[in-house]
């Protein structure tokens, strides 16, 4: 319940968060360089079960009267919805599969709604649970409905937009946002190319990072070549909030992943490049001496606290 409070909550503004949490009994403070997601965390972890659990459930009858579970997305990683034209949902779904590479679950209406399920409203809980768009712009889009009204919930709601050129300019509000263009190719050439370019726009759009931490960790550990550990390490690099146990995973990885183990990251053996990654993001712990030492303190001075 404490990941899924600060995952809706992240998607607020500072003072709505700040408002939402009063009105809960939970504490606040100055926003200082917290990401949202975090901030939340601090603020509701130590909450009693019953103040989190009246909380979780304003939060998840906000969202359409859904509970968790609704949507194809599971767990703390990345989650991206992708607009497209059926026509083209070969490209998209390589594209998904190829971006899954770097730990990030994309929603692609014709791969993941269960002909059982009433689509529109599994479409409806995938945008609402969303962190961020990705719109195909293939010829034909501006005559879609369905594409248009998916873009300005995405918008509405404020999540980052990335519109990728397939030989489409942007339109109406999309054309805010500097597209990527998307070179000819086939299909597989195409969704590679796709997949890293989305992989790249994620790791700089900052107010992604706190769940995209757990992604690339993920992909990291399941890393299956040297070419992929090599192409992921410096999106890794650009995001610095890690948790713990990301970090084990990557730890982990330099352990029993031979695609990092063995693998040179830009002249740096793969595990001493996981050791220096690691204890640069890991949090000293307040009381242990050599974690004091870490922030300018030794044995037999005065400590700075």
């Amino acid at each position: 319940m404490i990941k899924e409070c600060a995952t809706l909550l992240d998607k607020e503004d500072w003072a709505d968060i700040d408002l939402t949490l009063e009105q809960h009994g939970m504490p606040i403070s100055s926003w200082g360089s917290d990401d949202k997601r975090s901030y939340v965390i601090q603020k509701i972890k130590d909450s009693s079960d019953a103040d989190l659990g009246a909380l979780h459930s304003f939060l998840t009858s906000e969202s359409d009267n859904r509970g968790p579970g609704q949507t194809p997305f599971k767990g703390d990683r990345l989650r991206v919805f992708f607009s497209h034209l059926a026509a083209h949902r070969e490209l998209v779904g390589e594209t998904a599969r190829y971006l899954a590479r770097y730990g990030v679950d994309a929603f692609v209406a014709h791969d993941d709604i269960e002909p059982s399920k009433e689509w529109q409203d599994v479409i409806e809980a995938s945008l609402s649970d969303c962190d961020a768009m990705v719109v195909f712009l293939h010829e034909g889009l501006q005559q879609s409905r369905w594409c248009d009204q998916e873009v300005g919930w995405a918008m509405g709601r404020r999540r980052p937009l990335l519109p990728l050129n397939f030989g489409l300019q942007p339109y109406g509000f999309m054309g805010k946002w500097q597209s990527h263009a998307v070179p000819q190719g086939n299909t597989g050439a195409q969704a590679v190319m796709s997949a890293d370019a989305i992989a790249q726009w994620l790791s700089n759009t900052t107010s992604l990072h706190a769940r995209l931490s757990s992604s690339l960790a993920y992909g990291f550990r399941h890393s299956a070549s040297w070419d992929f550990t090599r192409k992921i390490a410096p999106l890794m690099e650009r995001v610095q909030a890690y948790s713990d146990d990301d970090l084990n995973l990557l730890e982990e990885a330099a352990k029993s992943n031979v695609d990092v183990s063995q693998c040179d990251i830009w002249g740096t053996a793969g595990p001493e490049w996981v050791r220096q990654f690691v204890a640069a993001r890991r949090t000293p712990v307040a009381d242990d001496p050599w974690a004091a030492t870490a922030v300018g303190w030794s044995p037999g001075q005065e400590p700075p606290f």
